[in-house]
């Protein structure tokens, strides 16, 4: 009778480590799980601050584009211009990935760019000995375009990096873009 007994504890023993093993594995899967909502939930917000930081920075070079063209007509008719490249928004906080941190980067850096242009412009525009106004318009004008082509860029690459499609354009604003990155091309250049 011991031996069924203990072939019967052996039994019990066994089930209850099946079922505990069973209770853990419940358990693994269900953190597994978590993990996995939590992680695409985080590449959700991700994509979010990447779609809006390209926005910005499209948003941006469309601004440079339109004070080119207002400072253009405001000088022909004698009116008040504009000597500053427009803000441009902070970037949004896009992940702790390499590649993240180096759009991130990028972002500041051309923020960076804009408050260096802008000084430049005012040193140029108040150097009435060498320069001044005309000089600072004019240089304004290269520099607006140089900086919206690294504008859309830099959202060109938060795009491709985070697989965010961007709306179709419109006629006018493909043409935008193309002269923006044209006339960048040919400061480039020369």
């Amino acid at each position: 009778m011991s031996a069924v007994a203990g072939s019967i504890g052996t039994v019990v023993l066994t089930g209850h480590k099946i079922l505990d093993l069973r209770q853990k594995l419940a358990t693994v899967n269900r953190e597994l799980q978590q993990a996995k909502d939590d992680a695409q939930a985080r590449w959700a917000v991700e994509v979010r601050a990447a779609r809006e930081s390209a926005g910005r920075l499209e948003a941006f070079a469309h601004a440079c584009h339109a004070l080119s063209i207002e400072n253009e007509r405001a000088f022909r008719a004698g009116d008040a211009i504009s000597f500053d490249l427009p803000a441009l928004a902070p970037g949004l906080k896009t992940g702790d990935s390499a590649a993240a941190l180096e759009l991130e980067s990028a972002y500041r850096d051309l923020q960076q760019l804009v408050e260096s242009v802008n000084q430049h412009i005012d040193e140029t525009y108040r150097d009435n000995y060498y320069v001044g106004p005309t000089e600072a318009l004019g240089l304004l004008d290269t520099r607006a375009y140089e900086t919206a082509a690294l504008a859309l860029q830099l959202a060109g690459r938060y795009r491709k990096h985070f697989k965010v499609p961007r709306t179709p354009l419109g006629g006018r604003e493909q043409r935008i873009e193309q002269e923006i990155l044209a006339r960048a091309a040919e400061e480039d250049a020369a």
